[in-house]
Order: structure tokens, then C-alpha cells, then sequence
């Protein structure tokens, strides 16, 4: 590795030397604000430098590698600087042609000494500085002094900003050209790493980046993959990376690498897309890192489709899939590419397609309409993928959304949330008017009117006003007071609808309502509305009727497995059970034996002959796969969940997963050792605890825990089949498992402590710091 200080003007001299942008690097995009910026530093620059003819000003790290070099042509690759690098030049031009304007000869010294070769006459080796493909006709022309100036280019906008910038600073600061000229050329200074024969320049860039350089994690996939592409670099950029980059925004291009890695580790981070997707890519051979580009192309393809619909084909796959954007969840992504990727390979059919992404729609509008917590959907969505069966997508995908309390909700709850549930706070207002507007297209059938500047609005009103009140008072019912009637139902998808009417009108007596109604009457919804004489709590509770009965007709509910399902029941079972083991450990045969009414003989049996979901977490009860029912990729999935083996290559005990009693019913880790809790379950707890409490209060959670099972304890986890994002901690005794204390937490309260005596009564109900912490000396 070379490291050197250069001066810009030394950086651009000599009659070999050239920089070239590698055709993978992204356009041109720096903007006003780093224009300003660097023009700011120059001017100050060049005023500090007419009492001290030595001021510099330092523009950062220049990594360089060596490219193609020959006696005649010294050309180096820019890996990182090529904003910074490509911004001098421009602004070189724009000094080239002020003075052009002024008729001096230093004019062609820029252009001759510092922005092109003149022995040269053939492109690229006639630029000092060559841009990455999509730059370089506008590049070429502000050279060549032929400006577009109709380009909507960052290049055209970064020389037209210099020059403006010059005759205002000559104008106002009396800043002249040659002083600028100077502080550009002799004033600014880099330090440069050029990475030599024996040096990774790939290795180098990334730990700089690790500094603070502002890359994606896409940015350094996509170098990494080409320090790696050795001839085959230009063709695989040509052929598979530029019409990736081109159909797909920077961040979607780095989703898309995340999503890749969602369909085999479904706890994969964003941040540790480039880490995990770099591991991967570990072969030497140029070949087979080009078929993953190959593929990452094809996937973009159908990612852009995600994304944009109406480049769909098929209208029953189109239609679907615009639904779920104009739902607007982002979680389905690894489902719905997963889905469109088995159909591109042929596994499935467009309808097959179809059916599946209408049973996602149906899943996150029931959802929707009970107001499920949302901070379990992304997990759910993520999972789902792995339950996909080619045979029969949309049952499989019902199968799974029915199953372990993921709130898919049943005709009977939604009958009853459409009445009782505060839908006007339940996911999105877009959400809202999207389900409102699908029933309406539901009623309308082929003739639906345009909605677009409707908006979702009460018919009872959310302000109680005199009237109203006057009108509730007369069909309370079972409720004490208009108060509570109208508090209970003002808010609910019953009392909801969608109109264009004016808000200001909102709150207005039922009989105006109802005018306005009748007069835009092109609306179904309103059309039964306004076919009352009165607006009550028994016209309410009766929309809700009617619109349970239209949501069970046109969006499916879930079905039980054995129902639905077309395994048999041994496999069900298994499956069912496999469902409730938690990311991060595993079972024995015998443990999943214990928690089904199948042997030990038929879950292997079952296992060896099917393609059971999350079968990788099934183990000996020494922790070793059985020859029967392994496969190549189990031991990578289970350790990238964050399962630990030992050095004989037994999964730790301290990861296996009890199917014991515990609270509600949920399954429970038991750690009967301190074991590791950096990964796993545990880690997961301590994680959120951090995430939800104050430092102070989480970090003597950690404490705690790590105390406890430090001293021999065991710690029971479990979720709160009811409310999935209630944790909770048992702390138990080693002999007989008594429970000592609960940690247990809550999305609203944040933490409860529950101390318990020998006898498993409550002591006390703390909440205090000191409460927790005196947990860390251990069981007695």
C-alpha cells in the first residue's frame, strides 16, 4: 500500500497519468449542498492564502487501485473519491471558461495540463479523469466546452453552479479568478492510498467505510463482488449490474440483496446484509460469482415488479399485486418475491400466484380490521416464506396465518370488532380508506366510481354535540348514558365510511348527513346509510352486521389444520409443534415425540419422508443430526439463528428448548446452565428489555439474568398468547423449579417484578432499580 499527500494540481499532472471511475460505481450524485460547500472552503481558502501563501485545505481520502498500466498510459482506479474527484473537475471547466471569456492563454492550460491529454485524440485515454458509463456524454461535452445546459445532469448543474459562483464572488467578495485558480491547484490537498499487487483495495475501502463514509450496505456488496470479477468485471456489469441499478433505486438494490437473505435466515439484519451476503460469496471462481449476479439480476426483475405493477403481465397477478402496494406494507416483500420467484422457475402458475397473494391480503386485512399489534407482523410475514408448498401456495399460506395465534382473525371476531375495535387508530389512514375503498369496489361491482379525493369520515360524529347526544339518549340500551354509546362505537369500522362531502359539515345532525348522502349517492357504502331515517347505536351495531357479512364474503378466513391441510395427521402435528420452538434453539426427537401423540420412530419417519418447516431444529438428544432426516444446510441454518456447537460438533444443551408447562400455555426455554446468553432467546429478552426500558433499569435486568443463571438458576421465557409483545422472565430454582421472580414486559407499562416466597406467593410488586438488582446474588 502506497500512501501519498497530493496537491490537486499534482494529482492531475503528468502526461501518463489518468483516473478512471469503475463502470460498477454509481452516477454522478452529489448535489447543491456539496457544491456549496466545497465553493465555501475555496473562497476562504483563497482569501487565508493572501496572508499565508501556505494555507491548504484537506478534501479527505482518495482510494486508489492500479488499473491498466502500460509505458505510455499510467491509469489508475478511483474505488472511493470519485464525487469529491469528479466535482474538482468540473469545477477546473468552469474556471477554463471564465478565463476563455477574459481571452487568457491560461484557459488552455487548464484544459491541456489538467483536464485532457492533447497527444491523445482518441476517448477514454484523452481524459485526465474518465466517469463511470451513465456520466460520460454530459461529462464529455462540459469538457470539450460544449455544455448541455438542458441536461438534467448533476454534472451540468455542478459546472453551471462554479460558474455563477465565480462572477458573484468577483462581483461581491472581490475574490479574483487567479487566487481561485491557485487555492484549487496548489491549495487543496489529498491523501491518497494506492493498493499495490499484494493488497486487497476492496479491504482497505471497507475499513474506511467502517470510519463513516456514507455507503450502503449494496454499495459495498457490489464493490466487493467486482474486486472479485477479475476480466469478467466489464461483461458482468454490461450484461447483469448496470440494468439492476437501473431498474432499482440504491436502497431497493440493497433490500433486494436483505430480502435474498430472508428466505434462509429469517432473523437476518439489515445492517448485516453486506457481512452475511459476502460469506456467501467466498468462491474464488470468477464464473460462479457471475451466475450469483446472474440471479440477483433476475430477482430485480421481479423486485421492480413488486414495486410497479403495471409491469406485470398477467392482470390476475397485476391486480393483486397492486392491492398489496396500495395497502402499503413493506414486511410482505420476502414473501410476495419469494412467491413471484417460484413462479418465474416454474414451480407455480400465474393463478396459483394470485390465489397465494389474495390469502396475504386477506391476512393483513383481518388483521387490520381486529387492530393486531403490528410489531409482530414483519416476523410472521418473514417466516411465511418457509411454509410455502409449490403443490398448493395459497393453502399452505392459509395453513400457516391460521396457526399459533398470528391474529388472522375468524368471521366471529370480525364480527364482533366491527363494532368494538377503534379502527379510526387501527394501522394507517391509508390503510383505512384502502379497506374502505375494496368494499366498496365489492358492492359496485364493475361500474366503482373514483374515490381518489374521498376521505374517511365518522357519521356519528367524533365531537358529541347537543343534538347527537339528544339522539343517543333515545336508543342507549344496556349503556348507562349517550356518553358511552357514543365512546364505544364513535371510532369502529361500523361508524366509518367514505365520502367527499366537506369536513367542516362533519359534525352536522344526521338529517343534513343524510341529505348530502342522497345527494352523492353514486357511493355503495352510503347508500345504506342513507336508506336510515335515524343514526343510533341499533343502525350502528347493524352496518356492523352488514359489513361482517361482505368482509367474510370477500376476504377468506383462517381454517384449522386439520381442515385445511392436506397432511396427514402425524405431519400436522409435527409440524404444529416444530412452529412453536422459538428462533435461536432446538429439540430432540424425543421432546418433539413428548409434545405430539407421534413416537419417536414416526417423527423421524415423518421427517425423512417430508419437507417439514424448520425440521433443521431437530436433533439427537446429544445434539448430533440423525443420518435419517439430515440434510447439507441444516447445521448452517440452525447456526445462523444463533444456535452454538461445541468443539466435537454437538449443539450446545444450553440451546435446547423444553416443551415444559409454563405461563398461558406458551412453551418455555428452560437454561438449566449459565450457558451462552450473547445469542438466543435469552439475548433476544435482554435485547428488547434495552430497547424498551431506561438504561438503567435494563441494564440491571441484564444483570439480573445473567446473575441468576451464573448461580445455577434457570430462567423460563415465554410470550403472552393474547398480546405477543408481552415477554416475560421466570426466574426459577434449580431443584424443583420454583419460581422466585417475574420480569415481565409490557409495549405500554414498561417492566413489572414479581417476587414470589417458597410457597409461590407474591411478595411484593416493585418496580424499583434496587428491586432488580438485589435479584443478582442468585438463588440461595
Amino acid at each position: 500500500m502506497q500512501l501519498d499527500k497530493p496537491l490537486v494540481g499534482e494529482l492531475l499532472d503528468g502526461a501518463k497519468t489518468r483516473y478512471q471511475i469503475p463502470l460498477y460505481q454509481r452516477t454522478f450524485d452529489w448535489e447543491e449542498r456539496h457544491f456549496e460547500q466545497l465553493w465555501s472552503d475555496l473562497l476562504n481558502l483563497a482569501i487565508a492564502r493572501r496572508t499565508d501563501p501556505e494555507s491548504e485545505h484537506f478534501l479527505g481520502t482518495l482510494v486508489l487501485d492500479v488499473g491498466h498500466q502500460t509505458p505510455n498510459d499510467y491509469t489508475f482506479l478511483v474505488v472511493d473519491g470519485q464525487q469529491r474527484l469528479t466535482t474538482l473537475t468540473m469545477l477546473l471547466a468552469a474556471i477554463r471558461d471564465i478565463y476563455r471569456e477574459q481571452g487568457s492563454d491560461v484557459a488552455e492550460e487548464i484544459q491541456e495540463d489538467r483536464l485532457i491529454h492533447r497527444r491523445k485524440p482518441s476517448k477514454p485515454e484523452r481524459f485526465r479523469l474518465w466517469p463511470t458509463q451513465g456520466d460520460r456524454e454530459d461529462f464529455m461535452k462540459i469538457i470539450d466546452g460544449e455544455v448541455d445546459r438542458a441536461s438534467s445532469s448533476n454534472l451540468v448543474a455542478a459546472y453551471s453552479y462554479f460558474t455563477k459562483s465565480f462572477r458573484k464572488a468577483l462581483e461581491e467578495r472581490g475574490v479574483g479568478i487567479d487566487e481561485v485558480r491557485s487555492a484549487a491547484l496548489d491549495g487543496i490537498r489529498f491523501v491518497s492510498i494506492t493498493a499495490e499487487e499484494q493488497d486487497n483495495v476492496y479491504a482497505i475501502f471497507e475499513s474506511l467505510n467502517n470510519t463513516g463514509l456514507k455507503l450502503t450496505q449494496g454499495d459495498l456488496l457490489r464493490n466487493y463482488f467486482f474486486s472479485r470479477l477479475g476480466h469478467l468485471a466489464e461483461s458482468v456489469y454490461a450484461s447483469f449490474w448496470y440494468p439492476m441499478q437501473e431498474r432499482l433505486s440504491r436502497a431497493d438494490l440493497t433490500h433486494l440483496f436483505w430480502l435474498d437473505l430472508t428466505w434462509s435466515d429469517t432473523e437476518a439484519k439489515k445492517d448485516d446484509t453486506f457481512k452475511k451476503q459476502a460469506e456467501r460469496a467466498r468462491e474464488p471462481d470468477p464464473e460462479q460469482l457471475r451466475d450469483k449476479i446472474k440471479r440477483f439480476n433476475r430477482l430485480s426483475i421481479l423486485l421492480e415488479v413488486i414495486r410497479l405493477p403495471s409491469k406485470e403481465s398477467d392482470p390476475q397477478v397485476r391486480r393483486a399485486l397492486q392491492r398489496l402496494v396500495d395497502f402499503g406494507i413493506e414486511s410482505t416483500d420476502p414473501l410476495v418475491l419469494g412467491l413471484l420467484n417460484l413462479r418465474q422457475t416454474g414451480d407455480i402458475t400465474n393463478e396459483q400466484t394470485a390465489d397465494a397473494l389474495a390469502v396475504i391480503e386477506s391476512f393483513l386485512v383481518r388483521r387490520l380490521i381486529v387492530r393486531a399489534p403490528h410489531n409482530a407482523l414483519s416476523r410472521i410475514l418473514m417466516r411465511a416464506y418457509a411454509s410455502v408448498d409449490p403443490s398448493d401456495p395459497a393453502a399452505s399460506l392459509l395453513d400457516y396465518f391460521s396457526r399459533d395465534n398470528k391474529d388472522f382473525a375468524s368471521n366471529e371476531r370480525i364480527r364482533e370488532a366491527v363494532t368494538s375495535v377503534n379502527f379510526y387508530r387501527s394501522g394507517t389512514r391509508r390503510q383505512q380508506k384502502t379497506l374502505l375503498t375494496w368494499l366498496e369496489g365489492e358492492l359496485a361491482g364493475n361500474e366503482p366510481v373514483v374515490l381518489t379525493k374521498t376521505t374517511v369520515e365518522h357519521v356519528l360524529p367524533q365531537k358529541l354535540t347537543d343534538v347527537w347526544r339528544e339522539e343517543l339518549e333515545k336508543d342507549t340500551g344496556d349503556f348507562v348514558s349517550p356518553e358511552s354509546v357514543h365512546e364505544t362505537y364513535v371510532h369502529t369500522l361500523a361508524n366509518l365510511t367514505i365520502s367527499g362531502y366537506n369536513s367542516s359539515l362533519s359534525n352536522r345532525p344526521f338529517s343534513v348527513k343524510r341529505e348530502l348522502l342522497i345527494e352523492k349517492g353514486n357511493i355503495e357504502l352510503n347508500k345504506w346509510i342513507a336508506s336510515k331515517e335515524k343514526w343510533r347505536r341499533t343502525e350502528i351495531i347493524e352496518r356492523g352486521d352488514y359489513l361482517s357479512d361482505l368482509i367474510a364474503r370477500t376476504w377468506v378466513g383462517p381454517t384449522s389444520v386439520s381442515s385445511g391441510d392436506s397432511r396427514n395427521d402425524e405431519t400436522a402435528e409435527i409440524a404444529d409443534a416444530l412452529a412453536k420452538v422459538p428462533t435461536g434453539t432446538w429439540v430432540s426427537f424425543g421432546d418433539l415425540a413428548d409434545a405430539t401423540e407421534v413416537t419417536v420412530v414416526g417423527v423421524k419417519r415423518v421427517l425423512a419422508a417430508s419437507e417439514v418447516p424448520l425440521a433443521w431444529r431437530v436433533m439427537e438428544a446429544n445434539g448430533r443430526y440423525s443420518p435419517q432426516t439430515s440434510k447439507d444446510a441444516f447445521r448452517t441454518n440452525l447456526e445462523n439463528e444463533g444456535v452454538q456447537f461445541d468443539a466435537t460438533g454437538a449443539a450446545m444443551q444450553s440451546y435446547r428448548w423444553n416443551f415444559g408447562a409454563s405461563f398461558g400455555g406458551a412453551a418455555t426455554l428452560v437454561r438449566d446452565t449459565a450457558g451462552d446468553v450473547h445469542a438466543g432467546p435469552i439475548r433476544e429478552f435482554l435485547e428488547e428489555a434495552a430497547n424498551r426500558l431506561a438504561p438503567s433499569v435494563s441494564a440491571a435486568v441484564d444483570t439480573a439474568v445473567n446473575s441468576w443463571l451464573l448461580c445455577g438458576g434457570k430462567v423460563s421465557l415465554s410470550v403472552d398468547p393474547g398480546e405477543h409483545d408481552v415477554l416475560t422472565a421466570m426466574l426459577q430454582e434449580a431443584e424443583g423449579g420454583t419460581s422466585v421472580a417475574e420480569l415481565r414486559l409490557t409495549p405500554t407499562n414498561g417492566l413489572w417484578l414479581r417476587r414470589y416466597d417458597q410457597e409461590g406467593h407474591e411478595l411484593v410488586d416493585a418496580k424499583t432499580v434496587g428491586s432488580i438488582v438485589a435479584l443478582s446474588d442468585g438463588p440461595e
